[in-house]
C-alpha cells in the first residue's frame, strides 16, 4: 500500500502511542461484546426491509470506543458505522470504527465477528487494531499494526510468504454475489481453492493476514469494514488490489484516491470499491483470471451515476 502520507513524516512516538491505544480499545470493546454474546438482545434495523441490524451491544461498543478516543486524542476526528454522518471533531487524524462487524453473526451466536479500528492520516491508514474472537491463539485476540512497523497478533509477528501462489488445496473467501459480476477463467478455477464465507469482512481480512485464507474478494465494502484490515494485511506482507472506475485492478494507496472508490464529491464516508486481498503473487494471479460479465458495464455506470448525485 503506497502511502501518500509517509509514516516517516509522522512523529514515531505519536504513531506508536496511537497504535497502542487502538489495540487497547479493541481489546476492551471486544471483551465488552463477549459479555453480551450469550444474552438475548433487542434488535433495531437501519432500513425498512429489516436489513443491517443494530443492537445494544453495537451501541455499547461504539460508546466505549468514542469516549476512549476522546479522552486520549480529543483533537482527532471519528467516523463510526453506527453514526457515519457525525464526525466528533476535525483534525489531521481520522479514527474509522466498526464497533461490531458481523452483527447478524453475533445475534446468531456465530463467533465470526469483530471490532475494527483504523486511524487514517490524509486518507491513508497508519495504525490499526482488530479484535477477532475466532483468533483466540497465542493468548491474544487482537491483531495490530502501524505503518512501517509490521503486523502482530498479540506479540507474535505476522508475515505472509511473498512467493505464495493460489492453490486448490487452500481456502479462499469470495461472496456469492461476486460470481454475478465476474467470470472466472478456467485456469483460475483450478487454483482458487475451496471457498468459505464468514459473514464478517473484518474476520476475513484477519484470516488472510494470518495465512488461514489464501485470498479474499469483496464487492463494495464500506470504509469501516476494511480500513483496519488493509493496513494489517499490508504490514504482514500482503497486497490489496482495488477495482478502479476504469475497470482495472490496481494497488490500493489511499481512501482519498480519485477513481478508486471515492465518489466525485470526495466524501470519504461514501467510499466503496471491489477489492482483492492476499499475497502479492496470489492477488496478481486472481486479478488476471477475473473478467466482468457482459451487461455489467451499463449497470455499473447507472450505479456510479446514482452515487454521484
Amino acid at each position: 500500500m503506497a502511502s501518500a502520507s509517509h509514516p516517516a513524516a509522522l512523529d514515531p512516538e505519536l504513531l506508536a502511542s496511537i497504535e497502542a491505544h487502538a489495540a487497547d480499545l479493541a481489546a476492551r470493546a471486544g471483551n465488552l461484546l463477549l459479555s453480551y454474546f450469550p444474552r438475548p438482545l433487542e434488535v433495531a434495523y437501519k432500513s425498512k426491509d429489516h436489513a443491517n441490524p443494530v443492537t445494544e451491544a453495537d451501541r455499547a461498543s461504539e460508546k466505549l470506543l468514542v469516549e476512549g478516543i476522546g479522552e486520549r486524542f480529543p483533537s482527532h476526528a471519528i467516523l463510526s458505522e453506527e453514526a457515519p454522518d457525525t464526525p466528533t471533531a476535525t483534525g489531521e487524524f481520522l479514527w474509522v470504527l466498526d464497533p461490531l462487524d458481523g452483527t447478524t453473526n453475533f445475534l446468531n451466536r456465530f463467533p465470526f465477528w469483530g471490532v475494527s479500528i483504523a486511524v487514517l492520516h490524509q486518507g491513508v491508514p497508519v495504525a490499526a487494531a482488530l479484535f477477532i474472537p475466532a483468533l483466540a491463539t497465542q493468548g491474544s485476540q487482537v491483531l495490530r499494526a502501524r505503518a512501517g512497523a509490521g503486523a502482530y497478533l498479540g506479540d507474535a509477528p505476522l508475515r505472509l510468504p511473498p512467493e505464495a501462489e493460489a492453490s486448490d488445496r487452500r481456502l479462499s473467501a469470495m461472496p456469492a454475489y461476486f460470481w454475478g459480476q465476474f467470470r472466472v477463467r478456467r485456469e483460475l478455477r483450478r487454483q482458487i481453492g475451496e471457498l468459505r464465507t464468514t459473514g464478517s469482512i473484518a474476520c476475513e481480512l484477519a484470516l488472510v493476514s494470518t495465512g488461514a485464507l489464501q485470498f479474499a474478494a469483496f464487492t463494495s465494502p464500506k470504509i469501516w469494514d476494511v480500513a483496519a484490515g488493509l493496513l494489517i494485511l499490508q504490514e504482514a506482507g500482503g497486497q490489496t488490489l482495488v477495482r478502479s472506475e476504469r475497470r482495472q485492478w490496481k494497488p490500493f494507496t489511499s481512501f482519498q484516491e480519485p477513481g478508486a472508490g471515492l465518489p466525485l464529491k470526495g466524501d470519504i464516508r461514501e467510499w466503496g470499491a471491489s477489492l482483492l486481498v492476499g499475497s502479492p503473487a496470489t492477488v496478481g494471479l486472481v486479478s488476471q483470471g477475473l473478467r466482468p460479465r457482459r451487461g455489467l458495464r451499463r449497470w455499473l455506470r447507472r450505479l456510479i451515476g446514482r452515487r454521484r448525485r
